[in-house]
Order: C-alpha cells, then sequence, then structure tokens
C-alpha cells in the first residue's frame, strides 16, 4: 500500500474515532456550510479533523520535500566538482630521461621529450593548487603550482627552485 493512501486511510479512521469522541462524550457541535453542501454534527466534526490532519501532514510532506531537493542539489554540485576534469599540460625542463610525473595520486609515464598532457578529475586549480613530483631512476623533484599558473601552459623546471 502506498504511503499516501495509508497516511489518508489513518487520517480518515482518526477523524472518525475523534468525531466519535467529541460528538458522543463531549456534547460538542460543529457545521461546515459550503455554496454545494451543508453538514452539521458529527459529519462535520469528522471533514473537519481530516482536513486539519491532511493539511498538516502535507505541509509537513512538504518540508520533507523541500530538505530532500536541497540534499539533491547539494549532492549534485559534489557530484559534478568530483567529475570536473582538468586538463594540464606543460613542460619539464630539461627533461629527464625515463622519468614519471605524479600529479596529486595520479602518475603518467613522462615522455624524454619532457612534455606532458594529463587529465585529472575532481581538481580545483584556482582553490587548492595541486603539487606536482617528478622521479627517475635516481632523483626526485617536488615542484608545488600556484593559483596564477595556467594549467594549460605549466612549466616544471628542475634546475631552479621556487
Amino acid at each position: 500500500m502506498p504511503t499516501e493512501l495509508l497516511a489518508v486511510a489513518v487520517f480518515f479512521l482518526l477523524s472518525l474515532g475523534g468525531a466519535w469522541v467529541l460528538f458522543k462524550w463531549l456534547s460538542s457541535t460543529a457545521g461546515i456550510t459550503r455554496k454545494d453542501y451543508q453538514l452539521g454534527g458529527a459529519a462535520a466534526g469528522c471533514v473537519i479533523l481530516f482536513s486539519v490532519m491532511y493539511g498538516a501532514y502535507n505541509h509537513l510532506v512538504g518540508l520533507k520535500l523541500g530538505d530532500l531537493q536541497a540534499q539533491l542539489n547539494a549532492c549534485k554540485g559534489q557530484r559534478d566538482a568530483d567529475e570536473r576534469q582538468l586538463h594540464i599540460m606543460g613542460t619539464v625542463a630539461p627533461p629527464p630521461k625515463r622519468a614519471t610525473l605524479v600529479l596529486v595520486a595520479k602518475a603518467i609515464p613522462l615522455p624524454d621529450s619532457g612534455r606532458f598532457d594529463l587529465i585529472a578529475k575532481g581538481i580545483d586549480f584556482k582553490n587548492a593548487p595541486p603539487s606536482f613530483y617528478v622521479m627517475d631512476a635516481t632523483h626526485f623533484w617536488y615542484n608545488q603550482s600556484f593559483p596564477e599558473d595556467d594549467p594549460s601552459k605549466l612549466t616544471i623546471n628542475l634546475e631552479s627552485e621556487r
């Protein structure tokens, strides 16, 4: 049974029970007058109770739906940030032979020419610039990129430090 239908059934039964208590034991009165119909007594009490409960339920469902929509949008934004690809190209100078270039946790074999071209996902170059490591059989170089660096024209100079 769908949740919405179950809620309506429960509200109807609670409305009947509430109307029975109000009009049988507490001797209450109620009246509803509309252009098309008119209700009085326990029937009016039942409709009023049902309307109040169902209205409150719809309001709460709307609030929950808004929260879920906000969570979904936040998740979509995070997913988009995680899947966004950053194209990084540049040169290592002087180019070491048989070296490897490592970006954060991504490693690629560095061609003997020293030119590299790689795709990285989920990197925000302007707010959290990545570090690069260049390794060959006997040496290890570290290079920190900066927000003002152009990721499409990156130069890693192995002879000098920044």
